[in-house]
């Protein structure tokens, strides 16, 4: 628990600098995410986020994917210890505070979807990723993966990745890592 501690303040940092020296890592990061979409298949539904603090910015890849025909919705947070539950997002949608002061669209229905497009602290190059320390994401894509296919992608700059994260058994792997460096593909790790 103190290594994790220790690793999530360093990360913090370390994302904090990247996104003051790094504006145009956004927009790199958003290219790539809407040239992987490319091969996905149409009508998908894709949650993206509305970022906080650091993280790195989606409204354009967001926006991007809506106009390529993607269903997109963004998470809720329903409470401690239970997963995120996804709400249909457009551009267009009235956005209110919700938990932890993030922004969720004021009506909408509840969707599940097969693609995430994940937030992160750090990550390291087997796909491990650390998040906040809530497991929100964690329970949420134990869930969804035990329910059937889907595709967690990761969102970060490329000052986040580390040699190695501190991994325990609840933690959740990407499947893919986008920075604004270009793509890592961890699908056929074995």
């Amino acid at each position: 628990m103190k290594q994790k501690l220790a690793a999530r303040r360093e990360a913090f940092e370390r994302r904090k600098t990247a996104f003051e020296i790094s504006p145009k890592a956004h927009c790199t990061v958003g290219g790539y995410v809407c040239d992987l979409a490319e091969s996905w298949a149409e009508k998908q539904v894709v949650s993206g986020y509305v970022p906080i603090r650091s993280e790195i910015q989606t409204e354009g890849t967001m926006r991007c994917l809506h106009r390529m025909g993607f269903r997109m919705c963004v998470p809720v947070i329903k409470g401690n210890g239970k997963p995120l539950e996804f709400r249909s997002w457009r551009p267009t949608s009235k956005m209110i505070d919700s938990t932890f002061q993030v922004p969720v669209p004021s009506h909408g229905a509840y969707v599940t979807p097969s693609i995430l497009l994940v937030p992160m602290l750090a990550f390291d190059s087997r796909g491990a990723r650390m998040g906040y320390g809530g497991g929100f994401y964690d329970r949420t894509l134990e869930k969804l993966r035990a329910a059937g296919d889907v595709l967690a992608i990761g969102l970060a700059f490329a000052a986040q990745r580390v040699e190695e994260l501190p991994t325990d058994t609840t933690d959740q792997f990407m499947d893919i890592i986008v920075t604004e460096k270009g793509i890592m593909d961890f699908r056929n790790r074995a």
